[in-house]
């Protein structure tokens, strides 16, 4: 086994994932979903910019990597309610209050997925 494929560093690398990602959703929240800088994202890890390529190849990839998570989540919540028992107007109702929940919840997620404020995304 290379050190490329083991376990230990793959872990290590998710680790760096989620803090990537935890990070920029952070920044997205605070300064706006179209204010997410590499440089910003870098100082905030203490970490040189350059160094996030070695996950992400853009910052497109990042909120590729976003809008996946955020799609991802919604169709959780969604779904939970969904299966429930009830007709259609209760099924509409859960659906709708899931909508709101996930955007209060989440609004830089939910700004990314449903608004798309990000030029050229």
């Amino acid at each position: 086994m290379t050190k490329t494929n083991s376990p230990l560093l793959q872990q290590k690398r998710d680790a760096m994932l989620a803090r990537i990602l935890d990070t920029a959703r952070v920044i997205m929240r605070e300064e706006g979903v179209a204010a997410l800088s590499m440089q910003e994202l870098a100082r905030r890890l203490n970490i040189r910019a350059p160094s996030l390529y070695n996950y992400f190849s853009s910052k497109m990839e990042i909120y590729d990597a976003l809008f996946q998570l955020g799609y991802s989540k919604f169709a959780d919540q969604i779904n939970h309610y969904l299966n429930e028992d009830g007709d259609w107007q209760t099924q509409l109702s859960n659906l709708m209050k899931n909508y709101m929940d996930f955007a209060l919840q989440n609004p830089e997620l939910y700004q990314l997925c449903f608004e798309r404020p990000v030029p050229g995304f």
